[in-house]
């Protein structure tokens, strides 16, 4: 009788563990979102990691390719409620740079300009902004984009940033790479040009 009770006991421990091993196999709480508690500060957990100096080449981006404002907004689906200060267009026109901080976090994304892919950069620090962004509305860039487009005459921006001139907060938005335009982050108005 001793040696089934044994067996039983054995079994029932056998049964515990192949099922929490079973629990642990199936990545159980793997990808958290905030809402849920946990330490992941990715709520899709869809980032890949890269490293910048071995991207593969892509070609140009075709008319109607990721422009400055899909690049963030891409950012953006990887941390929702982020909030984006810088966007960058890199020289060789393949890629954005993205920093954003989410969470209290600063963050670095490329996001392809032909496919809109987006990676978290390994090894770079992002710069951090350049004014405190408290209150800094989610469509504030929209309307500067839209500002320095209207008002320099040009086809895209290429560069936007969140910069202090004068006392105030204004996006700095770079058009076709040769004229900056500074609007004002709260009402939109052009507050300077720069050829």
């Amino acid at each position: 009788m001793r040696r089934e009770r044994s067996t039983g006991s054995g079994r029932l421990w056998a049964a515990g563990t192949l099922a929490a091993a079973f629990v642990a196999a199936s990545g159980c709480g793997g990808d958290v979102t905030p809402d849920e508690g946990g330490g992941d500060p990715r709520p899709t957990g869809a980032l890949q990691q890269e490293d910048p100096t071995s991207a593969s080449p892509t070609p140009e981006a075709p008319a109607g390719g990721v422009d400055l404002l899909g690049a963030r907004d891409a950012a953006l689906r990887e941390y929702p409620g982020g909030v984006v200060y810088d966007v960058e267009l890199e020289e060789d026109g393949r890629q954005w740079d993205v920093e954003l901080v989410h969470q209290g976090t600063e963050r670095e994304l490329g996001v392809e300009t032909g496919s809109g892919k987006v990676s978290e950069l390994e090894g770079e620090t992002p710069d951090g902004p350049d004014t405190n962004l408290a209150g800094l509305s989610a469509d504030s860039l929209d309307t500067a984009v839209e500002a320095a487009l209207a008002e320099s005459g040009g086809s895209r921006a290429t560069d936007a940033s969140v910069d202090e001139e004068d006392g105030r907060r204004v996006w700095e938005i770079e058009v076709d790479d040769d004229r900056t335009v500074d609007v004002d982050t709260e009402n939109g108005q052009v507050v300077a040009v720069d050829s």
